[in-house]
């Protein structure tokens, strides 16, 4: 936007703010430092001379219910019925429109908490001006931090998924954990900007969403912790679940016996009592496993699950400066605490699935890869097969190792193993690592696809005499086919034939 847009944006709303010189219990106040303080209030303030087409009173209320009069006409009762958290509502979007006979007329706001305590309500950032645009205003400051929160959702989600796919993971992680961890504050967090209640005007669901989300969260994350913990002391984790369960014993009983406001002064101060204990066990859990783990030479974590718990804990410290401050937000309350939070999630979903990836990878390895040789297993030969059976022409290579039960016997098994690996590097030599495969404790096969019978023939050539020095031995039947003649069953037996009348020459030759 160049400099003339942002100062003619900048006049615009100068021009449309209402909320300056209201007349509240005989005191001229600035609307946005005003509220209840406990006891209904009464302000007023004459609409402009001039209206224009299409004009509203915009606004916000905060915990309030209200009637405007303009003139002596009631034009906009506002009261909300009591929902599961009680009679509280937070933050409301208002537009009332206007008209150009109302020009000049007185208009009240009969203001009154909507605590049942007593505690302050307000109304704030009250402009005159299309509400379209007043609503897009409020939009583009809650877009980005809305976006932000709900890629914190979408990261659990994505976890959740894998959690499932891969429910059979030895991973160390409790994926799941981390996984409802991040949709529950991702959906506060969600809730918190303000968006959804600007955009479609959901505010009980909201308001529920609120504190279910907020109340929820400690749990999972505690659980998520603990299985990062290389100790694994059952007690923290017991200690919090107790803790957790005796709190919202204490929430319900307030709540539905004493019909106690969940935003009551004594309910927030419940839950921040709860929380910081909680904080205290999870720290000291974790610092007592660095411990352990420094003391054992053992792994702590991951730089990852550092890197963002630190910026958990400086974006929280961040919004409680801003907050004590007094300075608002329109993005909610966890203006910058949010960010914290997705660098966090963000870190931990990296990590985790890196490790169910190195965790496939292995899994894979030890499915299809000889532990020995590295090279392709009887499952990998199979799956070759079928990615293959339509392929001509091709040849078809067994080969069985001489003497090696002789070698064990006598030199060990090491020595054996040796001899193993030496066959199996001397046929990738001549075929390639991506066609050759250990089917038995001493028998390769090998395949050699789109070459010409002569190539392959001297191929074959090229394998008897790496395979029949003194440090190494082995016999080799092949058989090349160029069209489907022939079935696999018949084509291996035919080369199995020819491997084992090769075999019978060697021990002739050696005397048996």
């Amino acid at each position: 936007m160049s400099t003339i847009n942002i100062q003619l944006e900048k006049n615009r709303l100068k021009e449309s703010d209402y909320s300056m010189n209201w007349i509240i219990e005989g005191k001229t106040m600035d609307l946005d430092s005003f509220s209840t303080d406990g006891a209904p209030a009464t302000l007023s303030k004459r609409l402009p001379a001039n209206l224009n087409y299409n004009d509203s009173l915009c606004f916000i209320s905060s915990n309030a219910f209200f009637d405007v009069y303009i003139g002596d006409e009631l034009v906009y009762p506002y009261k909300e019925t009591p929902n599961f958290t009680g009679t509280s509502y937070g933050t409301s979007y208002h537009y009332i429109n206007l008209n150009k006979a109302q020009a000049g007329e007185l208009v009240t706001f009969n203001l009154r908490s909507a605590y049942k305590s007593g505690r302050a309500g307000s109304i704030r950032m009250l402009s005159i001006e299309n509400a379209q645009k007043y609503s897009n205003r409020m939009a583009s400051g809650q877009l980005l931090p809305f976006i932000v929160s709900a890629g914190i959702f979408i990261i659990g989600c994505i976890l959740l998924l894998f959690s499932f796919v891969y429910r059979r993971s030895n991973s160390s992680f409790n994926a799941i954990a981390l996984a409802i961890s991040a949709m529950n504050i991702g959906c506060f967090l969600a809730v918190d900007t303000g968006f959804l209640r600007l955009s479609i005007n959901a505010i009980s669901l909201s308001r529920n969403l609120f504190y279910f989300c907020m109340y929820l969260c400690a749990l999972p994350v505690a659980y998520f912790l603990f299985s990062l913990t290389t100790e694994k002391k059952r007690i923290y984790i017991r200690t919090t679940f107790f803790l957790t369960i005796v709190f919202y014993a204490i929430v319900l009983f307030y709540r539905f016996a004493c019909d106690t406001d969940m935003s009551s002064s004594n309910m927030i101060k419940l839950y921040f009592i709860y929380i910081i204990i909680i904080s205290v066990i999870l720290n000291l859990m974790l610092l007592k496993d660095y411990r352990h783990c420094k003391k054992n030479g053992l792994q702590s974590n991951t730089p990852l699950f550092y890197t963002g718990f630190i910026a958990v804990i400086a974006f929280f410290l961040i919004d409680i400066i801003t907050y004590l401050s007094g300075m608002r937000s329109v993005s909610g309350y966890a203006t910058f605490s949010r960010i914290g939070f997705y660098i966090f999630f963000t870190t931990m979903a990296i990590d985790v699935i890196r490790s169910w990836a190195r965790e496939y990878n292995s899994l894979w390895k030890y499915g299809f890869t000889d532990a020995l040789t590295n090279i392709g297993n009887r499952r990998a030969y199979l799956e070759y097969e079928k990615e293959n059976i339509d392929v001509y022409p091709y040849g078809f290579v067994i080969c069985d190792i001489n003497k090696l039960k002789y070698t064990n016997d006598t030199y060990g098994h090491d020595a054996g193993d040796k001899l193993i690996t030496a066959v199996a590097h001397r046929l990738i030599e001549v075929f390639g690592s991506e066609n050759v495969f250990r089917v038995g404790g001493d028998e390769f096969v090998a395949y050699s696809f789109n070459v010409s019978e002569s190539e392959f023939a001297s191929m074959i050539e090229n394998a008897k005499k790496l395979l029949s020095g003194e440090d190494v031995s082995a016999s080799i039947g092949n058989v090349y086919i160029n069209n489907k003649a022939f079935n696999r069953e018949e084509i291996k037996k035919e080369a199995e034939r020819i491997m084992y009348e090769e075999k019978k020459k060697y021990y002739q030759a050696s005397s048996g």
